[in-house]
C-alpha cells in the first residue's frame, strides 16, 4: 500500500513542523490501514472471481494509503536525520516482506505450473519474473511461466498488488528533493511545498487522463495516469494534514463531517475538481478517523500485518480460484480468502521480525 502503499512508521507529533516527543504511535491508524487493505481484497477478490461482495473505499483505498504515509514520511524524514539512515530505516520494515512475497510465489508455483520442474526453473520467464519483481519493476513482467494461464483465470498476472511499491519508493526518494526545496534553500515553506505539489499531481493526472481519451484508450497513459504522481496528491494532502496537525487535532469531529461531505459532493464536481476535491475528503476522513480520540488500546503497531495482507492477497484469491474454492459461492470463498491471507500474512510478518531481529543482533 506504502508506501502500500507502506506508511508503517510511526509519527512524532512536535510543533514548528520538527519532531516531538509527544505522541509517537497512532492505534487508530492501524485499524484504518486494515479497513483499507480489506477494501482492496475485496476489490480485487471480485476482480478476479466475478462476484460482487459489497466493500467501501474500494478503488479509492490504495489512494488512502499514501495519504497516511504522507502524514507520517516528513517527521520520520527529519527525525532520522539523514537520507541514508532513514533508507535504511524503511528497506527494514519493507524489503523482507516484499522479497518473501515475490520468492515465496517464485519458487512456490512450480508446484501448480503446467511446466516441468525443470523447465519451469529454466524458462527465460521465471527468471524475468524475479528480476523484474524483485526490482519493482513489476509491469515489465508479471506472470510465471504456465501459471494462471488457463481459461478460468481473469488474467494470468500473480501478483497485482505489487505496482504500489515503486510508487511507494519513488516518493520516498522524493522526500530529500522536497526538504531541499522547502527547507534548505527555503524557496517556500513546507505548507506551500505541499499545495504546490498536489496542483502539479493533480494536473499530472488530468494531461494522462486527457491522453487515454484522446488516443482510445491507450493502456500506457493509463498506466501512467494511476502510478507516480497520480497517487502522489493523496500524498501530499497527508502532509499537508501533518503540517497543520494542531488545528487538525483540535476539531477532528468537524474535520470528519467536512471531509465526508467533500467526498460525497465531489462526484458532482468536473474532471478537475474531482481530481482536487476527492483526495482532500478522503485524506480528511482518513487522518481524522485515526487522530480521533478514543484511540484502541489493545493493538500493537509491532504486530500490524495489514503491510502483509496487502502483499499477499492476489496470489492467495489466484491459488482459490485455481483450487476451486471459489466456485462454493461468494461468502465460503471470501472468508476462506480472508482467513487464507491472514494466516500467510501473519507468517511472512513474522519472518520479517525475524530478519530484522537478526540485523540488530548483528549491528
Amino acid at each position: 500500500m506504502i508506501l502500500y502503499p507502506t506508511a508503517m512508521e510511526t509519527a512524532p507529533c512536535g510543533k514548528n513542523n520538527t519532531p516531538g516527543k509527544e505522541r509517537r504511535y497512532y492505534p487508530n491508524m492501524d485499524i484504518m490501514r486494515y479497513v483499507m487493505t480489506i477494501a482492496v481484497i475485496t476489490v480485487h477478490f471480485n476482480y478476479l472471481t466475478g462476484y460482487d461482495l459489497p466493500y467501501i473505499l474500494g478503488h479509492h483505498a490504495v489512494g488512502g494509503f499514501f495519504a497516511i504515509a504522507g502524514y507520517l514520511i516528513y517527521p520520520n524524514y527529519i527525525k532520522k536525520g539523514s537520507f541514508m539512515k532513514y533508507i535504511a530505516h524503511r528497506a527494514r520494515r519493507i524489503l523482507p516482506s516484499y522479497f518473501a512475497v515475490v520468492l515465496f510465489c517464485a519458487i512456490g508455483f512450480a508446484c501448480i505450473s503446467s511446466l516441468g520442474a525443470g523447465e519451469y526453473f529454466l524458462s527465460s520467464g521465471f527468471w524475468k519474473y524475479l528480476c523484474a519483481n524483485l526490482t519493482f519493476l513489476n509491469w515489465l513482467h508479471p506472470v510465471l511461466p504456465g501459471v494462471f494461464d488457463t481459461p478460468q483465470f481473469v488474467t494470468d498476472t500473480v501478483n497485482g498488488a505489487l505496482w504500489t511499491m515503486k510508487v511507494d519508493w519513488l516518493l520516498c526518494f522524493f522526500m530529500p528533493v522536497f526538504i531541499w526545496i522547502t527547507v534548505t534553500r527555503k524557496w517556500c515553506t513546507p505548507q506551500q511545498g505541499a499545495v504546490l505539489f498536489i496542483l502539479f499531481s493533480i494536473a499530472y493526472s488530468f494531461a494522462m487522463s486527457y491522453l487515454v481519451r484522446i488516443s482510445g484508450g491507450n493502456g500506457l497513459y493509463a498506466m501512467l495516469e494511476r502510478q507516480v504522481f497520480g497517487q502522489a496528491y493523496f500524498f501530499f494532502f497527508g502532509m499537508l494534514v501533518y503540517f497543520m496537525r494542531d488545528f487538525f487535532t483540535r476539531h477532528t469531529p468537524e474535520m470528519l463531517v467536512t471531509g465526508i461531505s467533500i467526498y460525497l459532493v465531489s462526484g458532482a464536481f468536473g474532471p478537475a475538481l474531482y481530481m482536487l476535491f476527492n483526495p482532500a475528503g478522503m485524506t480528511m476522513i482518513l487522518l481524522s478517523l485515526s487522530l480521533m480520540k478514543p484511540t484502541v488500546s489493545w493493538l500493537h503497531h509491532r504486530n500490524n500485518i495489514a503491510y502483509e495482507m496487502y502483499l499477499s492477497h492476489f496470489p492467495v484469491i489466484q491459488l482459490c480460484v485455481y483450487t476451486g474454492v471459489c466456485s462454493n459461492g461468494p461468502w465460503v470463498a471470501g472468508a476462506v480468502v480472508l482467513t487464507a491471507t491472514v494466516t500467510v500474512a501473519w507468517l511472512i510478518h513474522h519472518l520479517a521480525l525475524r530478519i530484522n531481529s537478526s540485523y540488530r543482533a548483528i549491528h
